[in-house]
């Protein structure tokens, strides 16, 4: 299923991969994550793919993973940011950043590795992701730069994986 949501995501087939990330999460047992926390990975897939096809007003009104999920918490701020920067509301998408900033420091996600590298270098590149679409939203082109290419260099440092980790 999860390599299905993502071919369908790499051919922009949206209503298709949309319908398929969903699938995909409601399959994963919420039950199972504490003891293999590798599946809460594909709680994330709805929303990123929503993202992904600039449907903003639907990320919005996607509800937050319980509090346990931290890294499905993580990434949902992240998605909600960038919709909120899209939609101009810049002070709304700032405290989404300070949310996926604060994620990043968690040592519980620096503790979680998956099969490339420690959750927070994942959660890291979303936060510099989101504050460089930010910093562009209010012309700040220097600091936007930095932080897009701050996400470049930490998801460079990401084990392979396929799908890549952060899309």
């Amino acid at each position: 299923r999860a390599l299905q949501a993502h071919a369908l995501v790499a051919a922009g087939r949206g209503d298709e991969a949309l319908t398929a990330a969903r699938r995909l999460a409601t399959a994963v047992p919420r039950h199972e994550v504490a003891k293999f926390p590798p599946i809460e990975d594909f709680l994330t897939v709805p929303v990123l793919t929503l993202v992904r096809f600039g449907r903003f007003d639907a990320v919005l009104a996607e509800p937050a993973p319980p509090p346990e999920l931290r890294y499905a918490g993580a990434l949902h701020h992240y998605a909600r940011g960038v919709a909120l920067v899209r939609k101009g509301r810049l002070a709304e998408a700032g405290a989404e950043l300070d949310a996926v900033a604060a994620a990043a420091a968690d040592p519980a996600l620096q503790q979680l590795v998956y099969f490339e590298g420690p959750v927070s270098r994942r959660v890291e590149v979303a936060q510099h992701h989101l504050a460089g679409e930010l910093a562009a939203a209010q012309r700040r082109t220097p600091a936007a730069i930095a932080e897009l290419e701050a996400a470049v260099a930490i998801q460079d440092t990401l084990g392979y994986v396929e799908p890549p980790p952060f899309y």
